[in-house]
């Protein structure tokens, strides 16, 4: 839902899908290092989870972290409408 907006709010949008693509490529890149190292690390212990196998204070502090930035960025699913409303609000207005 947040495409629409970061396009529209880019200097050059036709270079929206060369962005998108390279950032894409990362963060697969990412998710698959993390994994490996994960699998690595704990072998055939691994759960499906990868926050699961930390432990501790340590694994705790993980867990509510990941809570906290679920929780902090989940109204960002309301941005496009905000975008949409405002555009309409604004052209019945005018």
């Amino acid at each position: 839902p947040m495409v629409l907006a970061i396009e529209n709010s880019m200097a050059n949008p036709e270079r929206f899908e060369t962005a998108f693509d390279r950032a894409q490529i990362c963060l697969v890149s990412c998710f698959l290092a993390f994994g490996v190292m994960g699998y690595w690390l704990y072998g055939d212990n691994t759960k499906s989870v990868i926050v699961l196998n930390v432990l501790g204070t340590t694994g705790l502090m993980v867990k509510a972290l990941l809570c906290l930035v679920i929780s902090l960025s989940y109204p960002l699913q309301f941005m496009p409408a905000g975008e949409v409303l405002k555009a309409i609000s604004e052209s019945s207005i005018s």
